[in-house]
């Protein structure tokens, strides 16, 4: 998925065979071939979920970068410029409303953190939430797994697997 042509191209295979009723969740090299993707941007408009960290945002935006304290207006344009629900560094917004998260740990920085993030609403998605429900549950069960591995491990040297182990008792946590 590194190689842009061969990843425009995937996509631009696989969208014609996506249900028009399915919720398609992207991340990762995905995210950086979006902006030029008109006609997979055409089809996947209103029911598509964006997990970007800042970099990726601002490659979605066409910016060189994104300073920190600028990521909530970056989501949110990113979320109405792609017609999505987008989910990075801390806020989710479907490009009229944001959330931000009231948690999370600079430990969650950890390599495939986002993998799991895009897997949590997955998830959730396919227990039947709504997209921006989806991304808003999946922040913030992600951020309290990381709090939680954060306390018991320290700052730094959880891996992302264990993130993955954390989402169940965060849920039964947030639901209980």
């Amino acid at each position: 998925m590194g190689e842009p042509e061969g990843t425009l191209a995937l996509l631009r295979g696989l969208v014609p065979h996506v249900a028009e009723e399915a919720v398609v969740v992207l991340d990762a090299f995905a995210l950086g071939v979006l902006p030029g993707a008109g006609d997979v941007q055409d089809r996947l408009r209103g029911r598509l979920v964006l997990t970007p960290n800042l970099a990726e945002t601002a490659r979605l935006l066409e910016r060189e970068e994104i300073p920190d304290e600028d990521a909530a207006d970056a989501v949110r344009d990113a979320a109405a410029r792609f017609g999505a629900v987008v989910c990075g560094h801390g806020f989710v917004s479907d490009g009229e409303r944001t959330w931000r998260s009231s948690t999370g740990h600079t430990g969650l920085g950890t390599s495939g953190s986002g993998d799991v993030l895009a897997g949590a609403i997955v998830g959730l998605l396919a227990r039947g939430a709504d997209p921006a429900q989806a991304a808003v549950w999946a922040m913030h069960l992600h951020a309290a797994a990381g709090d939680a591995l954060t306390a018991r491990v320290g700052k730094v040297g959880f891996l992302a697997r264990e993130l993955v182990d954390e989402l169940p008792h965060q849920l039964h946590a947030l639901t209980a």
